[in-house]
C-alpha cells in the first residue's frame, strides 16, 4: 500500500490526483470513493497544504476542477483557503459558483477576493460571479460592479460614468482594468464591423 505522504516525481500528493476529478469527470459513486479515499488518506497523514511543482495545493486543484465534495472535506481538514504561493491564491482558481460560494465561508482576505476579480476582467470572462463581487465592501463593489456591467454592455458603451468611478478609486489597477476594457470593446468591434461601437472619452 502506497503511503499517504509519498509524492510523485511533479512533488504532487495523491491528494493532488484526486482534485484533478471534477463533477464531468466522474459519476456520483466514483465521486464518492474520491471523497472516502481522500480522508483516509488525511487520516493517515496525507500532506494538505503541500504544493507541487506547479505552485498548486490540492485545494487549489479541487477547487479549479469544480470538485465541491474534495473541496468541503480539504477544507474540513484544515486546508488553508487563504495560502498564496507566486501570487497564485485558492479563490482565483475557483470557476463553479458552487465553490466559490463555498469558499466565501471562509476567511479569505478582501485582498485575495479583489485580485480574483480582477483577474477575471482582465481576461475578459463573458460570467463573472456576482457573489465575488457582493463579498467585497461597498467602496469597491460599486467600481466593480461598473467594470462588469461596461464589460458585457452591448454596441453602446457609456465610460464617463465609469471614467470618473476609476478616478475616485485611485489605483493602478483601476486604470489597467479601465484601459483592458476598452481593448475588449475595440477587439470585438474589429470583429464585427457591422456594428457600431461607440466610445465616450
Amino acid at each position: 500500500e502506497a503511503r499517504a505522504d509519498a509524492l510523485s516525481a511533479d512533488n504532487c500528493s495523491v491528494l493532488h490526483y484526486l482534485a484533478d476529478f471534477g463533477p464531468e469527470h466522474a459519476k456520483p459513486l466514483a465521486a464518492s470513493r474520491t471523497t472516502t479515499l481522500a480522508c483516509r488518506l488525511i487520516a493517515k497523514g496525507a500532506p494538505l497544504d503541500h504544493a507541487d511543482n506547479f505552485s498548486d495545493t490540492a485545494l487549489m486543484r479541487a477547487v479549479r476542477s469544480g470538485n465541491l465534495a474534495l473541496t468541503e472535506v480539504l477544507l474540513e481538514a484544515g486546508a488553508d483557503p487563504a495560502r498564496e504561493i507566486n501570487g497564485q491564491c485558492v479563490i482565483s482558481q475557483a470557476r463553479h459558483e458552487r465553490v466559490i460560494k463555498r469558499l466565501l465561508q471562509t476567511a479569505i482576505p478582501q485582498s485575495q477576493i479583489r485580485k480574483a476579480v480582477e483577474e477575471r476582467i482582465l481576461r475578459g470572462e463573458p460570467k463573472i460571479p456576482r457573489c465575488l463581487i457582493e463579498a467585497l465592501p461597498p467602496e469597491d463593489r460599486q467600481f466593480f460592479e461598473q467594470a462588469v456591467d461596461l464589460l458585457h454592455a452591448g454596441s453602446f458603451i457609456p465610460l464617463d460614468e465609469f471614467r470618473r468611478t476609476v478616478e475616485r478609486h485611485k489605483s493602478s489597477k483601476a486604470l489597467e482594468l479601465f484601459g483592458a476594457i476598452v481593448l475588449f470593446k475595440c477587439l470585438d468591434w474589429s470583429k464585427n464591423r457591422s456594428e457600431r461601437v461607440d466610445i465616450l472619452l
